[in-house]
């Protein structure tokens, strides 16, 4: 009898535990996670105990190498959580295992992307935290009004500020001193970028053997600073000489980069007929519940989905499903909600018959901040058809410290 051939699985995306390890049982692989208490939590950290897991400092690059050693002989090691990227890839280097593609750790930073693309990017300034640029700084919100400062390798806009006039410039330091990015990611890192108005899109797509493939577009919507809707497809809603531009941005990206394999869901702002990258995220299915929306609109399980993106990550053969070359057939929507305020979030009481899925990502009782703030104010992601799944999701009674409220998002 053979060895299994374990894939170790660096924590997981939101939504994506249960369907991962289904997909890599599929590929012949047996799933086994590493996770740090505290990361996943409620349904998600549900999904995940299902399966062979271990507690590891998923931060360290030592400990991942360290675990996947005490586990036995392990085929590969890999993450479709955004912020573990660059540890999986690196401890999977360090194994001589199966791996994400080597230039998914460059394209994880925002400011390594901008020196590949300027062209298709905002104005952008690199900085430490320790040493803001003040002049230039008020120079770019003299010439551009608002600018966002960023964090250039964490994601969810955790620790993002809008400076919005040129005093706001000398009260950045002692905010980003405060900032809640971790240690793994450089807290120290930032950039600002010209604010550009226009609506907020991501191509989601993938590459195989250098080549992007492309999926379509989604529609991104935000409360404040947090992201709360996601429609898939929005191609009909992108002006087809932005669409062209953000092709090219994308085959540009992955020329430079050398990459050679992996899923992306790229972030732009469409302003007019220009496509502005602000975040390529490459190396994994979207965030939020895209990867149960590509599932959806293309007709076939979300398992379908993670076993493609799964075996492309890692340079297994592949082919893409066959669903892919009729392009999306239905209209989706993935909702992430939460709170009108800050508060201690308590219970969610859910209607029965889920049009589509519903994964709650926190455990109660902690503190929860409003909607608004970041993507950390999600209590919980649906994903479904678009407008059945509003329907349902109204009907939604969570409970917090506060009282009660229907889901904001």
């Amino acid at each position: 009898m053979s060895e299994k051939r374990i894939c170790v699985f660096v924590e997981s995306s939101c939504v994506g535990a249960a369907h991962t390890a289904e997909a890599a049982r599929g590929l012949g692989y047996e799933p086994f996670f590493l996770t740090d208490p505290g990361f996943s939590q409620g349904d998600t950290k549900a999904q995940l105990q299902r399966y062979s897991h271990r507690r590891c400092q998923t931060s360290s690059v030592p400990a991942l190498v360290a675990a996947a050693q005490e586990i036995g002989p392990t085929a590969a090691l890999i993450s479709f959580s955004d912020t573990c990227l660059m540890n999986a890839s690196q401890a999977a280097r360090a194994l001589r295992v199966r791996g994400l593609d080597e230039a998914v750790e460059r394209l994880k930073d925002k400011w390594e992307v901008y020196q590949l693309v300027p062209e298709h990017s905002p104005p952008t300034i690199a900085f430490t935290a320790s040493e803001v640029p003040v002049e230039a700084l008020q120079e770019m919100i003299a010439r551009h009004g608002r600018v966002m400062v960023k964090g250039r390798r964490n994601s969810g806009g955790q620790g993002s500020v809008v400076l919005a006039a040129p005093a706001d410039v000398r009260g950045l330091a002692a905010l980003l001193e405060k900032t809640p990015i971790p240690a793994h990611l450089g807290p120290d890192l930032f950039m600002a970028q010209a604010f550009i108005e226009g609506s907020l899109v991501s191509l989601e797509g993938y590459v195989s053997e250098g080549r992007a493939h492309f999926l379509g577009f989604s529609g991104r919507h935000k409360i404040g600073m947090s992201e709360s809707r996601i429609l898939f497809p929005w191609d009909d809603n992108v002006p087809p000489a932005a669409r062209e531009r953000a092709y090219q941005a994308l085959h540009d990206v992955v020329a430079r980069a050398g990459l050679q394999r992996g899923y992306f869901h790229v972030e732009f702002m469409i302003s007019g007929e220009r496509a502005y990258i602000i975040d390529a995220n490459i190396g994994r299915v979207g965030g939020g519940g895209l990867g149960q929306q590509i599932a959806l609109a293309h007709g076939v399980s979300p398992e379908t989905v993670h076993a493609h993106a799964l075996a492309l990550a890692l340079g297994d053969p592949t082919t893409a499903p066959a669903a892919y070359r009729s392009g999306p057939q239905r209209k989706t929507i993935s909702i992430m909600y939460g709170m009108p305020v800050e508060a201690e979030y308590l219970s969610v009481k859910l209607p029965p018959n889920v049009p589509g899925y519903h994964t709650i990502i926190l455990d109660a009782p902690q503190r929860v901040p409003a909607m608004g703030t970041d993507n950390y104010a999600w209590i919980a992601i649906a994903s479904g058809e678009d407008g059945p799944l509003q329907r349902w999701l109204d009907e939604i009674v969570i409970t917090a410290s506060e009282g009660t409220f229907s889901p904001v998002y």
